[in-house]
């Protein structure tokens, strides 16, 4: 078939936010699902996708030029996240320079920032929403507007995930999975949340382990599952439990749950799926005032005391700076946190422990908004790093100076007491990071 492009390149750029930690394990699984999608409409469409967060940057701009030397007309899809939208637009500039028309979308891209994006000239789309509804359409027929609302969910039985699309997969820790479900309380039980609800679905789990199998062939043998509580549905769950491929027994997966999901039961299933149960703590101090769905401290507890009893390692995340936030309720925290440590040293793998980031879509970002949303660089249409600054001010009465240093002295305690507990944090600035 004619298409009016004869390449499609996904890329998700490296971003400003530092981690602690170097275990990164996370594919691109929009941008796969999208190149898939493509492969699949058209096989004489050459796809490739690029992760700059994983992928080394030299090696990556070498074989776009060799792509844009041996192709006609490429377009290239680049997913925008909080904290990689400068990078995102340099790479951008880069690619027109190329010859190249590249299109925009991912969780910073709403009605009010794809207006802002849609006056540079290094744009050349714009997708809102999710775009396998609409990516075969333009690479058949070209980009016919420059600003493209697509249906708000995911079309779980016709997407898939072609794995050998991904630029140098041995360099990859690991890779994400696309099986299904999403939480009811998406946006709403976390205050900080961003992601786009999905609606419900479910992909056939067979197909999904059999996707992962070229993965675990090429090295990988960590998974990450997107999915926002893997125990939505206890029947699905069992489901991709019961079909995991003897082959694919060695294959860890990442798994979120909510405490009050946690069971005899689930644990069980978790523990068949080679899983780490990754619990979203938040701020253990004002769980209850807070709002997250129904869930108390107690139920943290109880799932962490299940999980440890049935041998599921976790990853356990928390978050500091919710609203009215104190240096007292900082304090009781990281007290908590230390304690959790002590107790379960032998069952947690990972701490997660992140300064709240104001990021788009969240609740957080509704109740910072001002006239004039803060910039630091050419491009922006908001920085999350400054918006964050002025939630800070309005919202907490301690300062967010605080809560970096609080992380900081976390991060040398838990590895005093547990050095084997790999200790991590999204979201940093750099700049205040000592």
């Amino acid at each position: 078939m004619n298409t009016q492009y004869d390449a499609f390149l996904g890329i998700i750029s490296s971003g400003e936010m530092l981690s602690l930690s170097s275990a990164k394990f996370a594919s691109p699984l929009g941008l796969n699902v999208l190149g898939t999608k493509v492969k699949q409409s058209f096989s004489n469409v050459f796809v490739k996708i690029y992760n700059l967060e994983i992928n080394d940057f030299q090696i990556v701009k070498k074989d776009i030029k060799r792509v844009v030397k041996n192709y006609h007309r490429i377009l290239v899809g680049l997913t925008l996240i909080a904290g990689n939208v400068l990078k995102s637009f340099e790479l951008a500039k880069w690619l027109k320079e190329l010859g190249c028309d590249v299109i925009v979308g991912g969780p910073e891209i709403n009605e009010l920032s794809a207006n802002h994006f849609s006056t540079l000239p290094i744009v050349d789309g714009i997708i809102i929403g999710f775009g396998e509804h609409i990516i075969a359409e333009i690479v058949r027929d070209g980009l016919k507007q420059k600003i493209y609302t697509i249906p708000q969910y995911f079309d779980f039985q016709n997407s898939a995930v072609d794995y050998s699309l991904l630029f140098r997969i041995e360099d990859y820790g690991g890779v994400s999975m696309l099986w299904g479900g999403d939480c009811h309380l998406c946006n709403k039980r976390c205050y900080f949340c961003s992601r786009k609800k999905r609606g419900f679905g479910w992909r056939n789990p067979r197909i999904v382990w059999e996707e992962l199998r070229y993965a675990y062939q090429k090295g990988i043998k960590k998974i990450y599952n997107t999915a926002d509580t893997v125990a939505v549905s206890l029947g699905q769950l069992r489901q991709l439990a019961e079909t995991k491929p003897l082959e694919l027994a060695g294959m860890k997966i990442k798994c979120f749950i909510n405490a009050t999901q946690v069971t005899d039961e689930t644990a069980e299933l978790l523990k068949q799926l080679n899983a780490w149960a990754a619990v979203g703590i938040e701020s253990l101090a004002r769980v209850a005032a807070v709002g997250k769905g129904g869930t108390t401290m107690e139920d943290n507890f109880r799932a962490i005391k299940i999980l440890a009893q049935h041998g599921v390692p976790m990853i356990l995340t928390f978050v500091m700076g919710l609203p009215k936030e104190t240096k007292e309720s900082i304090e009781a925290d990281a007290k908590e946190i230390l304690r959790i440590v002590r107790e379960y040293r032998d069952s947690i793998y990972w701490v997660t422990v992140s300064p709240l980031l104001v990021t788009l879509g969240s609740q957080a970002f509704e109740d910072s908004l001002t006239q004039n949303l803060p910039t630091r660089h050419e491009w922006e249409f908001y920085n999350p790093f400054l918006l964050t600054e002025q939630y800070f001010k309005k919202f907490c009465s301690v300062k967010i100076d605080t809560v970096y240093k609080t992380i900081a002295y976390l991060k040398d305690k838990i590895s005093e007491i547990a050095p084997e507990i790999i200790f991590d944090s999204k979201g940093l600035d750099p700049k205040r990071w000592k």
